[in-house]
């Protein structure tokens, strides 16, 4: 079953707002260049793309859950992956 909520999740250097694709299609919403996807979620950089999203989408009311810091750090070798995967959004 797939989750229907946003959900805040951090790397050490920065976080993400975690957006089910189902959700996120339903808003037209541009994301930049530091916005990740994976084709089951949408990972919304924290500094724009992430609070823009959420006025986008007032009634999403996204988790922010503990993080072990072996769950940080396999989360961002996630990010890192579809970085270099070019899982981006490209606006050009």
């Amino acid at each position: 079953m797939q989750e229907q909520s946003a959900v805040w999740l951090r790397t050490d250097g920065h976080g993400f707002l975690r957006v089910p694709w189902s959700v996120f299609k339903t808003v037209y919403f541009i994301p930049s260049v530091f916005s990740v996807h994976d084709g089951e979620y949408v990972y919304l950089e924290e500094d724009c793309d992430g609070p823009n999203f959420l006025r986008e989408c007032p009634d999403l009311k996204p988790s922010e859950p503990y993080q072990t810091q072996w769950e940080v750090n396999e989360f961002a070798q996630y990010i890192d992956i579809l970085f270099q995967l070019g899982r981006n959004f490209n606006n050009e």
